[in-house]
């Protein structure tokens, strides 16, 4: 086999490749999406296990969404500027300790 065949991609599976990347793609913006209105869509239960009034959970839920999109370039520049992997791990350990001291009443973070 000559040398310059093994890298000749035909038509049809380069435009398979780029829709499959466009799907990969869909499914990643719409988890997205999901992800910032999670707050919105658990109403019931956040409200249900935390007594508040609507004025509480829209401030809530502004709060949620200010912290997220202020922190996101940084989170960002983390993941380009560092292993993301390393960078996902370190996050959930913080996430962990912090989440565990909210459990069980140590928390002094807040």
């Amino acid at each position: 086999m000559p040398p310059n065949q093994a890298t000749i991609v035909s038509p049809t599976t380069s435009m398979t490749r780029a829709w499959l990347v466009v799907g990969l793609l869909c499914v990643v913006g719409c988890l997205n999406y999901l992800d910032r209105i999670m707050i919105t869509t658990m109403r019931g239960s956040i409200v249900e296990a935390i007594p508040m009034t609507d004025a509480q959970f829209g401030l809530l839920t502004a709060v949620f969404l200010w912290i997220y999109g202020l922190l996101s370039p940084f989170a960002g520049f983390l993941a380009d500027r560092f292993s993301r992997s390393r960078v996902i791990s370190h996050y959930w350990q913080f996430v962990c300790v912090v989440g565990s001291d909210v459990a069980y009443g140590s928390c002094h973070y807040v």
